[in-house]
């Protein structure tokens, strides 16, 4: 396990957009988020990424799990044998 995720939920005011989300993202995972607009795609990258708070649930993960925002075209290699990279697309 990489990351592990249990019971997120996330409003804007009234609007809820994610409600009791679990998974769990295992090394060698290749995930796809697919959705129309405003269904709260971004916003669980935005909650795994640490960068937004879920309103409620967990986030967990494993030692050595760095999270990064990098454009599509960009490549990045890992830095050691003990580091994992959850690679996440940057909007722009």
């Amino acid at each position: 396990m990489l990351v592990s995720l249990t019971h997120i939920s996330k409003s804007f005011g009234t609007h809820q957009i994610l409600s009791d989300i679990s998974c769990t993202i295992e090394k060698g995972d290749r995930i796809a988020l697919i959705g129309p607009n405003g269904v709260g795609k971004s916003t669980f990258l935005q909650i795994i990424a640490e960068d937004l708070t879920s309103d409620g649930g967990e986030v967990r993960y494993v030692k050595n799990v760095r999270v990064l925002f990098v454009p599509q075209e960009r490549d990045v290699s890992r830095e050691g044998s003990e580091q994992y990279y959850l690679i996440l697309p940057h909007s722009t």
